[in-house]
């Protein structure tokens, strides 16, 4: 394969076809490009009067970004589209992995040159996916995200794993919940859990996905200046299982009430049983030494005999 090396001006390159790298910002790239230069030349092949970049979609943004009005570049003879999509794979796989939108964008670009069977048995192991029919209609999906919604996978304010389960979501939905999370911080577990909260309230109640997102108590503890956002986060999550469970929170109320009228010895502690379902409790004792186990045991038994117990007991949400 025959090449050269020569500045290109930056208006006559071509962006589009082969691009890889999602999101194609990265500032990090262009404060290195500030202090250092351009290490690395594009990849580009001719294409009419113009280049077609194949490797080096980044640089480019980033040397735009900075003013450069030409930059270097490897200018190789053309060849077959599929040749120089796997090129462009390769390039970026010697340095980084692909994160779950550019791995779903690759695999949709394939799917333009090969069949099913081809993409899932030699390029879902080249992305480090298993070579099934499942992955590849889960990362098909992911490609149908809202753009709003990859970009904020792409940016970690969605987790990776949630992002095939937002993909079952109205569109409109998709950015609502995008929004949130970009805005407050939620854990990757407590992500999936408020997206099975929503998802059951809103058919609990016949209400539309945005009709639970855009809730008053939700839209009001978002803009709610006097809470940090773990305050924040953990307030919508409270209010969501309130809403979805509301006996369980009655019965949470009435416990919290009761052990507070017991007054349980310090370093005890009683926890009910999952959703208040079944009889079974667990008493948790911490102690140091036998004297504060002793102590401890004694003031149990006396608390006891207290009428309140029998409240406790009764306590079911089934």
């Amino acid at each position: 394969m025959s090449k050269q090396i020569k500045q290109i001006s930056i208006d006559n390159l071509d962006t589009a076809e082969f691009a890889v790298s999602y999101p194609i910002e990265k500032q990090q790239l262009v404060d290195s490009i500030r202090k250092v230069g351009l290490i690395q030349p594009l990849v580009v092949y001719p294409k009419d009067a113009a280049y077609h970049v194949i490797c080096g979609y980044r640089r480019l943004w980033a040397a735009g970004r900075l003013g450069f009005s030409s930059i270097d570049c490897i200018i190789i003879e053309r060849i077959p589209p599929l040749e120089t999509l796997k090129l462009a794979i390769y390039d970026n796989l010697s340095i980084r992995k692909f994160n779950i939108i550019e791995k779903s964008n690759i695999i949709n670009k394939l799917l333009e040159y090969l069949p099913p069977e081809k993409v899932i048995t030699e390029y879902l192991p080249l992305l480090g996916l298993a070579a099934h029919y499942k992955i590849l209609n889960k990362f098909l999906a992911v490609f149908g995200l809202k753009e709003k919604v990859k970009q904020a996978v792409a940016q970690g304010a969605i987790n990776e794993d949630i992002a095939y389960d937002l993909s079952k979501w109205p569109k409109a939905e998709q950015i609502s919940l995008a929004n949130i999370f970009k805005r407050i911080p939620f854990s990757a577990s407590n992500q999936r859990q408020i997206i099975s909260l929503i998802w059951e309230i809103s058919r609990r109640e016949d209400k539309t996905l945005s009709d639970v997102l855009g809730c008053e108590q939700i839209t009001g503890l978002l803009s709610d200046t006097a809470l940090g956002n773990p305050q924040k986060a953990q307030s919508i999550k409270q209010y969501l299982k309130q809403r979805r469970y509301p006996k369980l929170n009655i019965a949470e109320g009435k416990f919290n009430g009761y052990i507070k009228a017991i007054k349980l010895p310090a370093g005890t502690k009683l926890i009910p049983p999952a959703y208040f379902e079944g009889g079974k409790f667990r008493l948790e004792c911490s102690f140091s030494t036998p004297e504060q186990l002793h102590d401890q045991l004694l003031e149990l038994e006396k608390l006891g005999q207290k009428k309140v117990w029998q409240d406790i007991f009764k306590l079911d949400v089934t």
